[in-house]
């Protein structure tokens, strides 16, 4: 059969991968799949008035994403930094604390 050798090495290199994998539970697997994030240390020390080298044209006052495709949509394949910049903005414009004029204007 294919992927074995006349002397059984191929069940056992299979048998060890199948065994290795089980090893594995979903604890092990945890952000496997996930988007890179930053550190406590390195979100702090982002400024996000400010659109760095290749954030050209970045929107200061970006719409809330409503749905899981807007967020897709607006993090897209960015950086981590650049998301962190955007999620904070977002959540600057539409703070509760933010009144309908300021709001308005944000939009301007």
């Amino acid at each position: 059969e294919e992927g074995e050798s006349e002397d059984g090495e191929g069940e056992e290199e299979e048998s060890a991968g199948e065994a290795e994998a089980e090893a594995q539970d979903e604890d092990d697997r945890l952000g496997t799949g996930c988007p890179p994030l930053l550190s406590a240390a390195d979100a702090t020390a982002v400024d996000i008035t400010v659109n760095g080298e290749g954030e050209e044209g970045l929107a200061f006052a970006p719409e809330c994403p409503g749905t899981c495709r807007a967020v897709e949509a607006l993090l897209g394949d960015r950086p981590p930094r650049t998301c962190y910049k955007l999620v904070q903005r977002v959540r600057a414009c539409t703070a509760a604390s933010l009144g309908p004029e300021k709001r308005a204007k944000l939009r301007m």
